[in-house]
Order: C-alpha cells, then structure tokens, then sequence
C-alpha cells in the first residue's frame, strides 16, 4: 500500500513537472537549490543562538530530568514494595490507607515532573523555531538578490527537489551573505503587546456606544 502511494507520488511530481509552465521556464532560465539546514547549523545567527539556548535552557532541562527520573524511580520503588505485600494476586484496594495515600503522592509527582520536563522541552522547540523565522527572513532577500545575478528562474530548498545539479547550489555564496546581514538573533519570541489605554480604535472598528444619561431624582 505504502508502494503504491509512493510511486503514485512521484509520477504526479513528474507529471507536473512536465506540464507546469513554472517549471517548464525554470528548465530554461535554470534552478538554483539552497542548503537551509546548513544555514541553521552554520550561520553566525544560528551558532549565536545554540551558545544563547545553551546558556538559557540547558541548566532548567538536566534538573527537569532529573526530577522526572527521581519521581519515577521512587514511585517504582514504592509499587514494588507494596506489591510485595499484596503478592501478586492481591487486590491493591486491601493495602493500607497510608501506603495507598503514599502511592498516590508519588504518582502525582511523577506527572508533575513530567510535566515541567516537557514544558522545557516545549520551550527550547519554540525558541529553535523562532529563531528559524529569523533566518528565513534574513536570508529571503539575498536569495533573491542571488537569484537575479545568476540570472535564474528559481531558486528553492535543496530538500524540495528530487535531484538537482550540484553546481547549482549557492549555499556557499548565500551563507557569507547571510552572517553580514545577520549575526545575532533573539531566542525568546516577544509577547504581543496589549493597546495603549485611550488608544483610538482601529480603522473601521465600531466606535463604543456614548454612556446614556441616568435620571436625576425628584
């Protein structure tokens, strides 16, 4: 099943690569590939934002895991001890009310952990990711400007095409390009700012309605 939708793929890929009119220009005026991946890996930007990831994250991460691995070894310890009085055919329900609140506990701290764990995890993948949207926009123009001195018609990731000849590729001459333009990014993705207080409302948004008059008192 899996061949079949592969080779079906591809001969879509083909198809359109014979028909489209994009491709079918590009074939004359030439495809240029570009290795993002080395980009995030060897830009001035990105090695300034692994050392500034490395700074921020690493410490949080190695003590998220070792709590995590801390929980979860004790609260293995403490079903293997009551397990031993129970045997093991018992019925957990008949250990004592003190050993059940105790596995309760240190099941609770193990998803506490886990949590805090993946909430690190989560927060380095965010900042991986906006620092990728750093590049990417850094790296848009000079792609261009690449572009049009090599005088071709596109210029796409090398991990989009089949194959392509390695003469085409301009990683070496977008990456120097790439550093002078971009040499420091930031890791942490600002927070949306609130309106000012008072701020006039946006254009075509409904003014708010004028307070109605209260009657006075006789």
């Amino acid at each position: 099943m899996i061949s079949t939708f592969k080779r079906a793929a591809v001969a879509a890929l083909l198809s359109v690569a014979i028909t489209s009119p994009v491709l079918a220009q590009a074939a004359t005026g030439g495809i240029l590939t570009l290795d993002i991946e080395r980009l995030y890996a060897d830009s001035a930007a990105a090695k300034n934002a692994q050392a500034q990831m490395i700074t921020r994250y690493q410490t949080p991460q190695q003590q998220a895991n070792t709590a995590f691995d801390t929980a979860r070894n004790t609260y293995q310890t403490q079903v293997a001890a009551a397990q031993k009085l129970i045997g093991p055919n018992g019925d957990p329900s008949k250990l004592p009310p003190a050993t059940q609140q105790a596995l309760g506990q240190a099941e609770d701290r193990v998803g506490e952990a886990r949590n805090q764990a993946l909430a690190v995890q989560q927060a380095i993948q965010d900042s991986a990711a906006y620092v990728r949207e750093q590049i990417i926009q850094a790296v848009v123009p000079i792609a261009e400007q690449v572009r049009a001195e090599r005088k071709a018609a596109l210029l796409v990731p090398r991990g989009t095409v089949l194959a392509a000849d390695p003469a085409g590729d301009v990683t070496a001459v977008i990456l120097p390009r790439l550093d002078q333009r971009l040499t420091a990014v930031q890791i942490v993705r600002p927070a949306p700012t609130a309106p000012a207080a008072g701020a006039a409302p946006a254009a075509g948004a409904p003014a708010a309605a004028a307070p109605r008059p209260q009657p006075q008192g006789r």
